[in-house]
Protein backbone atom coordinates (compact mmCIF):
# COMPACT_ATOMS: atom_id res chain seq x y z
CA UNK A 1 0.00 0.00 0.00
CA UNK A 2 1.45 3.45 -0.89
CA UNK A 3 2.53 5.63 2.03
CA UNK A 4 -0.02 8.13 3.21
CA UNK A 5 -3.02 5.88 2.73
CA UNK A 6 -4.98 4.74 5.77
CA UNK A 7 -5.02 0.96 6.26
CA UNK A 8 -8.43 -0.57 6.79
CA UNK A 9 -9.64 -3.80 8.24
CA UNK A 10 -13.02 -5.21 7.39
CA UNK A 11 -14.40 -8.37 8.84
CA UNK A 12 -12.55 -10.74 6.53
CA UNK A 13 -10.08 -8.65 4.54
CA UNK A 14 -6.96 -6.87 5.73
CA UNK A 15 -4.79 -4.31 3.98
CA UNK A 16 -1.70 -3.47 5.95
CA UNK A 17 1.68 -1.86 5.30
CA UNK A 18 3.71 -4.06 7.62
CA UNK A 19 4.01 -7.58 6.09
CA UNK A 20 4.64 -9.25 9.44
CA UNK A 21 1.61 -7.62 10.99
CA UNK A 22 -0.42 -8.46 7.89
CA UNK A 23 0.37 -12.16 8.26
CA UNK A 24 -0.40 -12.08 11.99
CA UNK A 25 -3.81 -10.50 11.55
CA UNK A 26 -4.60 -12.69 8.58
CA UNK A 27 -3.98 -15.68 10.85
CA UNK A 28 -6.25 -14.27 13.52
CA UNK A 29 -9.07 -13.50 11.13
CA UNK A 30 -8.90 -16.91 9.53
CA UNK A 31 -9.14 -18.42 13.00
CA UNK A 32 -12.25 -16.51 14.02
CA UNK A 33 -13.32 -13.67 11.72
CA UNK A 34 -15.05 -10.73 13.40
CA UNK A 35 -15.46 -12.44 16.77
CA UNK A 36 -11.75 -11.99 17.32
CA UNK A 37 -12.36 -8.25 17.42
CA UNK A 38 -15.45 -8.48 19.62
CA UNK A 39 -17.49 -6.47 17.15
CA UNK A 40 -21.14 -6.79 16.35
CA UNK A 41 -21.61 -8.12 12.78
CA UNK A 42 -21.34 -5.30 10.21
CA UNK A 43 -19.15 -3.30 12.62
CA UNK A 44 -15.85 -2.27 11.08
CA UNK A 45 -12.56 -1.75 12.82
CA UNK A 46 -9.80 0.62 11.74
CA UNK A 47 -6.34 -0.04 13.11
CA UNK A 48 -3.28 2.18 12.90
CA UNK A 49 -0.25 0.23 11.56
CA UNK A 50 2.73 -0.34 13.81
CA UNK A 51 3.08 0.66 17.47
CA UNK A 52 1.14 3.87 18.21
CA UNK A 53 3.41 6.84 18.74
CA UNK A 54 3.26 9.23 21.67
CA UNK A 55 1.79 11.87 19.39
CA UNK A 56 -1.00 9.65 18.09
CA UNK A 57 -4.47 11.10 18.42
CA UNK A 58 -6.75 9.09 20.72
CA UNK A 59 -9.83 7.70 19.08
CA UNK A 60 -13.24 9.16 19.80
CA UNK A 61 -16.57 7.40 20.05
CA UNK A 62 -20.11 8.57 20.65
CA UNK A 63 -22.62 7.37 23.20
CA UNK A 64 -26.18 7.86 22.02
CA UNK A 65 -27.55 8.93 25.37
CA UNK A 66 -28.96 12.30 24.40
CA UNK A 67 -25.85 14.16 25.60
CA UNK A 68 -22.72 15.53 23.93
CA UNK A 69 -20.13 13.28 22.36
CA UNK A 70 -18.00 11.53 24.95
CA UNK A 71 -14.30 11.46 24.16
CA UNK A 72 -12.65 8.08 24.69
CA UNK A 73 -9.07 6.90 24.35
CA UNK A 74 -9.68 3.45 22.91
CA UNK A 75 -6.90 1.02 22.13
CA UNK A 76 -6.91 -2.52 20.82
CA UNK A 77 -4.67 -5.08 22.52
CA UNK A 78 -4.01 -8.37 20.78
CA UNK A 79 -1.81 -11.21 21.92
CA UNK A 80 -0.78 -14.77 21.24
CA UNK A 81 1.47 -17.27 23.02
CA UNK A 82 1.69 -20.44 25.16
CA UNK A 83 -1.29 -20.98 27.43
CA UNK A 84 -0.86 -20.94 31.22
CA UNK A 85 -3.07 -20.58 34.27
CA UNK A 86 -3.76 -16.98 35.35
CA UNK A 87 -2.90 -15.13 32.13
CA UNK A 88 -6.17 -13.17 31.95
CA UNK A 89 -5.75 -12.10 35.57
CA UNK A 90 -2.17 -10.92 35.06
CA UNK A 91 -3.01 -8.92 31.94
CA UNK A 92 -6.18 -7.27 33.21
CA UNK A 93 -4.76 -6.59 36.68
CA UNK A 94 -1.84 -4.66 35.18
CA UNK A 95 -4.18 -2.63 32.97
CA UNK A 96 -6.47 -1.85 35.93
CA UNK A 97 -3.48 -0.69 38.00
CA UNK A 98 -3.15 2.26 35.61
CA UNK A 99 -6.92 2.88 35.58
CA UNK A 100 -7.41 1.35 32.17
CA UNK A 101 -10.92 -0.01 31.61
CA UNK A 102 -11.34 -3.20 29.55
CA UNK A 103 -14.59 -2.65 27.65
CA UNK A 104 -14.38 -5.65 25.30
CA UNK A 105 -12.49 -8.89 25.68
CA UNK A 106 -12.29 -12.18 23.83
CA UNK A 107 -9.94 -14.99 24.81
CA UNK A 108 -9.50 -18.45 23.37
CA UNK A 109 -7.16 -21.42 23.69
CA UNK A 110 -6.42 -23.56 20.64
CA UNK A 111 -4.26 -26.64 21.23
CA UNK A 112 -2.30 -24.91 23.97
CA UNK A 113 -2.12 -21.59 22.10
CA UNK A 114 -3.50 -18.66 24.12
CA UNK A 115 -5.13 -15.88 22.06
CA UNK A 116 -6.54 -12.64 23.46
CA UNK A 117 -8.18 -9.53 22.01
CA UNK A 118 -9.25 -6.65 24.19
CA UNK A 119 -10.43 -3.07 23.76
CA UNK A 120 -9.13 -0.80 26.54
CA UNK A 121 -10.44 2.67 27.38
CA UNK A 122 -7.67 4.90 28.77
CA UNK A 123 -9.81 8.04 29.07
CA UNK A 124 -9.64 7.78 32.87
CA UNK A 125 -5.94 6.94 32.95
CA UNK A 126 -3.10 9.44 33.37
CA UNK A 127 -0.67 7.37 31.27
CA UNK A 128 0.35 8.46 27.79
CA UNK A 129 0.30 5.98 24.94
CA UNK A 130 4.09 5.58 24.96
CA UNK A 131 3.91 4.69 28.65
CA UNK A 132 1.06 2.28 27.96
CA UNK A 133 3.13 0.59 25.26
CA UNK A 134 5.94 0.16 27.78
CA UNK A 135 3.48 -1.37 30.27
CA UNK A 136 2.24 -3.85 27.67
CA UNK A 137 5.83 -4.66 26.66
CA UNK A 138 6.64 -5.55 30.27
CA UNK A 139 3.50 -7.70 30.39
CA UNK A 140 4.71 -9.54 27.29
CA UNK A 141 8.03 -10.26 28.95
CA UNK A 142 6.42 -11.38 32.22
CA UNK A 143 3.75 -13.62 30.67
CA UNK A 144 5.47 -14.97 27.56
CA UNK A 145 2.56 -13.69 25.48
CA UNK A 146 3.36 -11.51 22.47
CA UNK A 147 1.14 -8.48 23.10
CA UNK A 148 0.68 -5.47 20.81
CA UNK A 149 -1.30 -2.21 20.98
CA UNK A 150 -3.09 -0.36 18.19
CA UNK A 151 -5.53 2.55 17.99
CA UNK A 152 -9.15 1.44 17.87
CA UNK A 153 -11.84 3.34 15.95
CA UNK A 154 -15.22 1.56 16.00
CA UNK A 155 -17.79 2.27 13.33
CA UNK A 156 -21.47 2.16 14.44
CA UNK A 157 -23.38 -0.99 13.62
CA UNK A 158 -26.13 -1.14 11.03
CA UNK A 159 -29.48 -1.63 12.78
CA UNK A 160 -31.07 -2.93 9.56
CA UNK A 161 -28.59 -5.76 9.05
CA UNK A 162 -29.91 -9.27 8.33
CA UNK A 163 -28.08 -12.42 9.39
CA UNK A 164 -28.13 -16.04 8.32
CA UNK A 165 -26.49 -18.89 10.23
CA UNK A 166 -25.10 -21.60 7.95
CA UNK A 167 -24.15 -25.03 9.32
CA UNK A 168 -22.17 -27.56 7.30
CA UNK A 169 -21.79 -31.18 8.46
CA UNK A 170 -20.39 -34.23 6.74
CA UNK A 171 -17.30 -36.12 5.66
CA UNK A 172 -14.11 -34.10 5.92
CA UNK A 173 -12.34 -33.38 2.65
CA UNK A 174 -10.08 -30.75 1.14
CA UNK A 175 -11.69 -27.56 -0.20
CA UNK A 176 -14.98 -27.36 1.73
CA UNK A 177 -14.26 -23.97 3.29
CA UNK A 178 -12.90 -22.56 0.03
CA UNK A 179 -15.92 -23.72 -1.98
CA UNK A 180 -18.42 -22.36 0.55
CA UNK A 181 -16.64 -19.01 0.85
CA UNK A 182 -16.58 -18.51 -2.90
CA UNK A 183 -20.26 -19.33 -3.25
CA UNK A 184 -21.26 -16.82 -0.57
CA UNK A 185 -18.98 -14.15 -2.01
CA UNK A 186 -20.56 -14.62 -5.43
CA UNK A 187 -23.87 -13.38 -4.02
CA UNK A 188 -22.37 -10.56 -1.90
CA UNK A 189 -22.86 -12.44 1.38
CA UNK A 190 -20.27 -11.52 3.99
CA UNK A 191 -18.91 -14.06 6.49
CA UNK A 192 -18.70 -12.41 9.90
CA UNK A 193 -17.91 -15.37 12.14
CA UNK A 194 -16.61 -18.81 11.30
CA UNK A 195 -15.78 -21.84 13.39
CA UNK A 196 -15.03 -25.32 12.18
CA UNK A 197 -13.69 -28.65 13.39
CA UNK A 198 -12.32 -31.43 11.20
CA UNK A 199 -11.28 -34.59 13.03
CA UNK A 200 -11.58 -38.36 12.55
CA UNK A 201 -13.06 -37.89 9.07
CA UNK A 202 -15.86 -35.61 10.29
CA UNK A 203 -16.30 -31.96 9.27
CA UNK A 204 -18.54 -29.41 10.98
CA UNK A 205 -18.58 -25.67 10.35
CA UNK A 206 -20.75 -22.77 11.49
CA UNK A 207 -20.83 -19.51 9.57
CA UNK A 208 -22.61 -16.37 10.73
CA UNK A 209 -23.22 -14.32 7.61
CA UNK A 210 -24.56 -10.89 6.71
CA UNK A 211 -27.14 -11.24 3.93
CA UNK A 212 -28.19 -7.56 3.85
CA UNK A 213 -26.69 -6.99 0.40
CA UNK A 214 -27.41 -10.42 -1.07
CA UNK A 215 -27.96 -10.09 -4.83
CA UNK A 216 -30.60 -12.83 -5.19
CA UNK A 217 -33.43 -14.12 -2.96
CA UNK A 218 -32.04 -16.02 0.01
CA UNK A 219 -34.10 -19.12 -0.90
CA UNK A 220 -32.18 -19.33 -4.18
CA UNK A 221 -28.88 -19.00 -2.35
CA UNK A 222 -29.79 -21.82 0.02
CA UNK A 223 -30.76 -24.14 -2.84
CA UNK A 224 -27.58 -23.34 -4.77
CA UNK A 225 -25.30 -23.81 -1.76
CA UNK A 226 -27.04 -27.01 -0.61
CA UNK A 227 -26.73 -28.54 -4.08
CA UNK A 228 -23.03 -27.68 -4.35
CA UNK A 229 -22.21 -28.96 -0.86
CA UNK A 230 -24.20 -32.16 -1.35
CA UNK A 231 -21.89 -33.08 -4.23
CA UNK A 232 -18.95 -33.23 -1.83
CA UNK A 233 -20.80 -35.09 0.93
CA UNK A 234 -21.79 -32.10 3.06
CA UNK A 235 -25.25 -31.46 4.52
CA UNK A 236 -26.20 -27.79 4.95
CA UNK A 237 -28.65 -26.26 7.41
CA UNK A 238 -29.75 -22.65 7.73
CA UNK A 239 -31.27 -20.41 10.36
CA UNK A 240 -32.48 -16.92 9.49
CA UNK A 241 -34.79 -16.20 12.42
CA UNK A 242 -33.44 -15.43 15.86
CA UNK A 243 -29.99 -16.54 14.70
CA UNK A 244 -28.25 -15.79 18.00
CA UNK A 245 -30.52 -18.30 19.79
CA UNK A 246 -29.43 -21.42 18.02
CA UNK A 247 -31.73 -24.37 17.58
CA UNK A 248 -31.12 -27.69 19.26
CA UNK A 249 -29.27 -29.97 16.86
CA UNK A 250 -28.07 -33.57 17.04
CA UNK A 251 -25.03 -35.30 15.54
CA UNK A 252 -25.72 -39.03 15.46
CA UNK A 253 -22.79 -41.38 14.80
CA UNK A 254 -24.09 -44.61 13.26
CA UNK A 255 -21.24 -47.13 13.41
CA UNK A 256 -21.83 -50.59 11.94
CA UNK A 257 -18.16 -51.57 11.89
CA UNK A 258 -16.24 -53.45 14.53
CA UNK A 259 -14.78 -50.74 16.77
CA UNK A 260 -11.43 -52.53 17.17
CA UNK A 261 -9.40 -51.20 14.25
CA UNK A 262 -8.16 -53.61 11.58
CA UNK A 263 -4.54 -53.59 12.72
CA UNK A 264 -5.33 -54.36 16.38
CA UNK A 265 -7.91 -56.98 15.44
CA UNK A 266 -5.47 -58.71 13.09
CA UNK A 267 -2.82 -58.79 15.82
CA UNK A 268 -5.27 -60.28 18.33
CA UNK A 269 -6.29 -62.97 15.84
CA UNK A 270 -2.68 -63.91 15.12
CA UNK A 271 -1.52 -63.90 18.75
CA UNK A 272 -4.44 -65.96 20.04
CA UNK A 273 -4.62 -68.30 17.05
CA UNK A 274 -8.26 -67.41 16.38
CA UNK A 275 -9.81 -68.97 13.27
CA UNK A 276 -10.40 -66.03 10.92
CA UNK A 277 -13.36 -67.69 9.20
CA UNK A 278 -14.98 -68.29 12.59
CA UNK A 279 -14.49 -64.63 13.53
CA UNK A 280 -15.82 -63.47 10.17
CA UNK A 281 -19.02 -65.47 10.67
CA UNK A 282 -19.49 -63.84 14.07
CA UNK A 283 -18.86 -60.38 12.64
CA UNK A 284 -21.48 -61.00 9.94
CA UNK A 285 -24.20 -61.56 12.55
CA UNK A 286 -26.15 -58.27 12.57
CA UNK A 287 -28.47 -59.41 15.37
CA UNK A 288 -25.67 -60.63 17.64
CA UNK A 289 -27.46 -63.90 18.47
CA UNK A 290 -24.49 -66.18 17.73
CA UNK A 291 -22.18 -63.82 19.62
CA UNK A 292 -24.49 -63.93 22.65
CA UNK A 293 -24.41 -67.74 22.70
CA UNK A 294 -20.62 -67.74 22.54
CA UNK A 295 -20.37 -65.17 25.36
CA UNK A 296 -22.32 -67.38 27.76
CA UNK A 297 -20.44 -67.82 31.02
CA UNK A 298 -17.94 -65.01 30.45
CA UNK A 299 -17.72 -63.07 33.73
CA UNK A 300 -18.89 -59.48 33.51
CA UNK A 301 -15.83 -58.45 35.53
CA UNK A 302 -13.64 -59.90 32.77
CA UNK A 303 -15.50 -57.97 30.09
CA UNK A 304 -15.49 -54.79 32.16
CA UNK A 305 -11.73 -55.05 32.66
CA UNK A 306 -11.40 -54.79 28.89
CA UNK A 307 -13.76 -51.87 28.33
CA UNK A 308 -12.41 -49.97 31.34
CA UNK A 309 -9.01 -49.89 29.63
CA UNK A 310 -10.26 -48.57 26.30
CA UNK A 311 -9.40 -44.95 25.53
CA UNK A 312 -10.32 -42.63 22.68
CA UNK A 313 -7.86 -41.00 20.30
CA UNK A 314 -6.95 -37.38 20.95
CA UNK A 315 -8.73 -36.39 17.71
CA UNK A 316 -11.92 -38.08 18.95
CA UNK A 317 -11.74 -36.17 22.23
CA UNK A 318 -11.07 -32.89 20.39
CA UNK A 319 -13.99 -33.45 18.02
CA UNK A 320 -16.54 -34.42 20.68
CA UNK A 321 -15.55 -31.67 23.11
CA UNK A 322 -15.74 -29.07 20.34
CA UNK A 323 -19.19 -30.30 19.30
CA UNK A 324 -20.33 -30.05 22.91
CA UNK A 325 -19.01 -26.49 23.32
CA UNK A 326 -20.81 -25.59 20.10
CA UNK A 327 -24.07 -26.77 21.67
CA UNK A 328 -24.65 -30.05 19.84
CA UNK A 329 -26.29 -33.13 21.33
CA UNK A 330 -24.20 -36.20 20.43
CA UNK A 331 -25.61 -39.67 19.88
CA UNK A 332 -24.00 -43.04 19.17
CA UNK A 333 -25.66 -46.03 17.50
CA UNK A 334 -23.36 -49.02 17.34
CA UNK A 335 -23.47 -52.72 16.63
CA UNK A 336 -21.19 -53.17 19.64
CA UNK A 337 -22.58 -54.27 22.99
CA UNK A 338 -24.79 -51.83 24.84
CA UNK A 339 -22.54 -52.27 27.87
CA UNK A 340 -19.58 -50.98 25.87
CA UNK A 341 -21.62 -48.21 24.20
CA UNK A 342 -22.78 -46.88 27.59
CA UNK A 343 -19.27 -47.02 29.03
CA UNK A 344 -17.84 -45.13 26.06
CA UNK A 345 -20.65 -42.57 26.15
CA UNK A 346 -20.15 -41.91 29.85
CA UNK A 347 -16.43 -41.21 29.45
CA UNK A 348 -16.65 -39.13 26.27
CA UNK A 349 -19.71 -37.03 27.14
CA UNK A 350 -21.93 -38.64 24.50
CA UNK A 351 -25.55 -37.84 25.33
CA UNK A 352 -27.39 -40.77 23.73
CA UNK A 353 -26.12 -44.30 23.07
CA UNK A 354 -27.55 -47.58 21.89
CA UNK A 355 -25.88 -50.94 21.26
CA UNK A 356 -26.82 -54.61 21.24
CA UNK A 357 -28.23 -55.55 24.69
CA UNK A 358 -26.43 -58.78 25.55
CA UNK A 359 -28.20 -60.20 28.61
CA UNK A 360 -26.42 -61.10 31.84
CA UNK A 361 -27.16 -63.31 34.83
CA UNK A 362 -27.35 -60.89 37.74
CA UNK A 363 -26.72 -63.59 40.34
CA UNK A 364 -23.76 -65.23 38.64
CA UNK A 365 -22.48 -61.92 37.20
CA UNK A 366 -21.86 -63.58 33.84
CA UNK A 367 -23.29 -63.27 30.33
CA UNK A 368 -26.38 -65.42 30.06
CA UNK A 369 -26.10 -66.37 26.39
CA UNK A 370 -29.14 -64.46 25.16
CA UNK A 371 -30.13 -61.00 24.05
CA UNK A 372 -32.47 -58.85 26.10
CA UNK A 373 -36.09 -58.73 24.99
CA UNK A 374 -35.75 -60.80 21.84
CA UNK A 375 -33.66 -58.13 20.13
CA UNK A 376 -33.81 -58.44 16.34
CA UNK A 377 -31.66 -55.56 15.20
CA UNK A 378 -31.36 -51.81 15.61
CA UNK A 379 -34.37 -49.94 14.26
CA UNK A 380 -32.84 -46.61 13.24
CA UNK A 381 -36.11 -44.99 12.24
CA UNK A 382 -37.58 -45.76 15.64
CA UNK A 383 -34.49 -44.27 17.30
CA UNK A 384 -34.75 -41.08 15.25
CA UNK A 385 -38.46 -40.76 16.01
CA UNK A 386 -37.70 -41.17 19.71
CA UNK A 387 -34.95 -38.53 19.64
CA UNK A 388 -37.19 -36.07 17.81
CA UNK A 389 -39.93 -36.50 20.40
CA UNK A 390 -37.58 -36.41 23.39
CA UNK A 391 -35.73 -33.23 22.34
CA UNK A 392 -38.63 -31.44 20.65
CA UNK A 393 -36.79 -31.04 17.35
CA UNK A 394 -37.45 -31.95 13.72
CA UNK A 395 -35.91 -34.72 11.62
CA UNK A 396 -33.92 -32.08 9.73
CA UNK A 397 -32.18 -31.11 12.97
CA UNK A 398 -30.53 -34.54 13.14
CA UNK A 399 -27.41 -35.23 11.10
CA UNK A 400 -26.39 -38.88 10.81
CA UNK A 401 -22.72 -39.67 10.25
CA UNK A 402 -22.62 -43.25 8.95
CA UNK A 403 -19.92 -45.91 8.80
CA UNK A 404 -19.96 -49.30 7.24
CA UNK A 405 -18.55 -48.82 3.75
CA UNK A 406 -14.88 -48.25 4.57
CA UNK A 407 -12.12 -49.17 7.01
CA UNK A 408 -12.32 -46.08 9.21
CA UNK A 409 -14.66 -45.18 12.04
CA UNK A 410 -16.22 -41.72 11.71
CA UNK A 411 -15.86 -39.44 14.70
CA UNK A 412 -15.65 -41.97 17.54
CA UNK A 413 -12.41 -43.96 17.40
CA UNK A 414 -11.61 -46.08 20.50
CA UNK A 415 -8.20 -47.68 21.08
CA UNK A 416 -8.16 -51.05 22.82
CA UNK A 417 -5.52 -52.40 25.19
CA UNK A 418 -4.31 -55.59 23.51
CA UNK A 419 -2.17 -56.44 26.53
CA UNK A 420 -5.28 -56.76 28.70
CA UNK A 421 -7.13 -58.88 26.16
CA UNK A 422 -4.24 -61.23 25.40
CA UNK A 423 -3.40 -61.44 29.10
CA UNK A 424 -6.89 -62.79 29.81
CA UNK A 425 -6.42 -65.42 27.12
CA UNK A 426 -2.90 -66.35 28.25
CA UNK A 427 -4.14 -66.85 31.84
CA UNK A 428 -7.01 -69.00 30.53
CA UNK A 429 -9.57 -66.54 31.93
CA UNK A 430 -11.30 -66.84 28.54
CA UNK A 431 -11.09 -69.50 25.86
CA UNK A 432 -10.06 -68.85 22.27
CA UNK A 433 -13.71 -69.08 21.18
CA UNK A 434 -14.83 -66.70 23.93
CA UNK A 435 -12.10 -64.21 22.97
CA UNK A 436 -13.39 -64.30 19.39
CA UNK A 437 -16.90 -63.57 20.69
CA UNK A 438 -15.59 -60.73 22.86
CA UNK A 439 -13.87 -59.20 19.80
CA UNK A 440 -17.10 -59.54 17.79
CA UNK A 441 -19.09 -57.96 20.63
CA UNK A 442 -17.36 -54.65 19.90
CA UNK A 443 -19.27 -54.34 16.64
CA UNK A 444 -20.49 -56.57 13.85
CA UNK A 445 -19.85 -55.81 10.21
CA UNK A 446 -23.48 -56.36 9.30
CA UNK A 447 -26.47 -54.04 9.60
CA UNK A 448 -30.13 -54.66 10.22
CA UNK A 449 -30.93 -52.26 7.44
CA UNK A 450 -33.80 -50.68 9.32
Amino acid sequence: MPDGQTPFIGINVILYRNPTTFNYFTYLLWMHPAKRFKVIPQTLVQITPGPPEATSVPSTATHDQGGPMARERLYFIHGIGPDAVGLIGKITQEIAKYNGNVIDLHQDVLHGLFIIYAVVDLSGSPVRIDEFNAIIARLSEDTGITLSVSNYNPVPRNAEKKNMLCILVGTDTVGIISSMSQLLSKYAINIEFARNIGREGVFLMELMTDISDCTIPIENVQRTVSSAMEQIGIKTMYQTDDVFNRKKRVILFDITLNMIDDQQRSELVNQAGIDEHDLDSLLADATGASIARRLEGVPLATYESIIDNVHATSDTVELLQTLKTMGYTIGLITSASDLFARSLASRLGIDLSLGIPYESDDDARTFSGSIDGGFEGIDRQQIITSVVAKLGITRDDITIIEAGHGPHLPGVHPVFNMGIMLGLYNRHSVSREQLAAIIASFGTAGSSGK
